[in-house]
């Protein structure tokens, strides 16, 4: 490990390779997040399947997944901590609330209602819809008529 170390600390000052992959692979999750309409998201969404809002790649293991994306995908597995501090530091704006999944996706703070209210959402008959659809369901009755 002393060819990692910084040039002061006596080392070669070669970066830890390891390191380097997984600021890569986040490179691209925050690619996969803020692409909304690129082509290559819309193919990869197409071929593997996306997820909530498509804020996080997914992988499906039944198709033939190319090494660098399973790379990619797997990356809330090899490193769960790098994960969090990404969700930390990456704020969703709602905008229409189209791409917002109302339980899932962390769109009143750093977690979904899902992991803040499991219980609820295991009742609630609305578990797929999107914030825009439950937004318009208020309008038109006046306030929150979540079914359960």
């Amino acid at each position: 490990m002393e060819v990692i170390k910084s040039k002061n600390q006596g080392g070669l000052g070669v970066r830890d390779i390891g390191v380097v992959n997984e600021c890569l692979l986040l490179k691209w999750w925050w690619r996969y997040a803020s692409d909304g309409k690129a082509l290559w998201k819309s193919l990869i969404c197409s071929w593997y399947g996306k997820i909530g809002g498509g804020w996080t790649p997914s992988l499906n293991q039944s198709i033939g997944a190319s090494v660098v994306w399973k790379d990619i995908s797997q990356l809330s597995v090899v490193n769960q901590q790098m994960v969090e501090f990404f969700g930390e530091q990456v704020k969703i704006i709602v905008g229409n609330g189209r791409r917002i999944k109302f339980w899932y996706d962390p769109w009143l703070g750093s977690r979904g209602l899902k992991a803040e209210f499991p219980r609820l959402l295991s009742l609630s008959t609305e578990n797929k819809d999107s914030l825009q659809q439950l937004s318009a369901k208020l309008c038109a009755s006046g306030g929150w008529q979540l079914h359960f």
